[in-house]
C-alpha cells in the first residue's frame, strides 16, 4: 500500500507541491486539504488568494505561514 499523495503551496517556490511520505521542501509551504490537485488548487485559491509567492500575502499571514513552519497541518 502506498502513501497517499498531500498536497501543499510552496511561497518560495511560487508553486504545487506533491508530497508522497514525508515533505521533502525545506521551504515555506502550506499544507492543503483536498484528495486532489484541483480540490487543493481551490483551497489554496480560497485561503491565499491569487498569491503565489510569501511577499504577495498580506502581513500576518506571511508571519502565520512562517510562525507555523514547524506545525504545518492542512
Amino acid at each position: 500500500m502506498s502513501d497517499p499523495t498531500v498536497f501543499a503551496w510552496c511561497f518560495s517556490h511560487g508553486r504545487l507541491h506533491h508530497f508522497v511520505g514525508a515533505p521533502w521542501c525545506t521551504a515555506t509551504w502550506a499544507l492543503l486539504p483536498g484528495a486532489t490537485e484541483e480540490e487543493a488548487l481551490t483551497a489554496k485559491a480560497q485561503q491565499y488568494g491569487e498569491a503565489t509567492f510569501l511577499d504577495q500575502l498580506p502581513d500576518e499571514q506571511q508571519l502565520a505561514l512562517i510562525r507555523g513552519s514547524s506545525d504545518r497541518t492542512a
